[in-house]
């Protein structure tokens, strides 16, 4: 299994031991109640780095784990928890999505909606620019977004990845070793801002239409 980069470990490959099984938990001491049957996927690293604390996973699910081909899956599902996580932060702490007020379910599922596509976008931004940081910014923006871009940085033929550090700019950020590319909250404090210089950059290039 694959292991993503973390702060305090480094990309890596993982020989795993896998096993699965059945648990009945019955209910706690001071509760009445019917036994529940759960699942568990135990992942034990086998061949761990010098020095690198083996990765070990115990997963409980309530999905029936009968086959190999199954535990594999809940492994992966887990595996993508940690993007998964960032994706609520963004949701959360960024878009404030917590703090909306409509007067109807209909209305917030929608509002909600758009602002998944949003927290999704600054996600895959981030993760694209870590993985293929030499793709041309029009690739993956759009044509105005680029223009100011442009304009902001004064530069020409701009890489993702310049394009990602210019909007993370906004936000005060610079790249260090430590961190070299932006985090969530720069990146949707920047975006926020990006968004406005668009917006005015559009405008600017309306016609103005006379009154009265």
């Amino acid at each position: 299994m694959s292991l993503s980069l973390r702060r305090k470990r480094k990309e890596r490959i993982a020989l795993l031991q896998v096993s699965w099984g059945s648990v009945l938990c019955p209910p706690a001491v001071s509760k009445t109640g019917k036994d529940i049957l759960l699942w568990v996927v135990i992942a034990k690293e086998t061949q761990p780095p010098v020095g690198q604390e083996p990765l070990l996973w115990y997963l409980l699910t309530t999905m029936p784990v009968e086959s190999q081909a199954t535990a594999l899956l809940l492994l992966d599902y887990y595996r993508k928890r940690w993007i998964i996580e960032r994706w609520h932060l963004v949701m959360k702490s960024g878009l404030q999505v917590e703090k909306l007020q409509f007067d109807t379910f209909t209305r917030l599922s929608h509002a909600m909606a758009l602002l998944s596509i949003v927290a999704w976008q600054l996600l895959w931004l981030k993760q694209l620019a870590a993985q293929s940081p030499d793709v041309a910014a029009l690739q993956v923006f759009e044509p105005l977004q680029v223009e100011v871009l442009e304009k902001h940085s004064g530069k020409k033929h701009l890489s993702l990845r310049q394009a990602l550090f210019i909007i993370a700019a906004l936000a005060g950020f610079t790249p260090t070793k430590k961190q070299p590319l932006p985090g969530e909250k720069t990146m949707w404090r920047g975006w926020a801002v990006f968004s406005a210089l668009c917006d005015g950059y559009q405008l600017a290039f309306q016609k103005n239409y006379e009154t009265g």
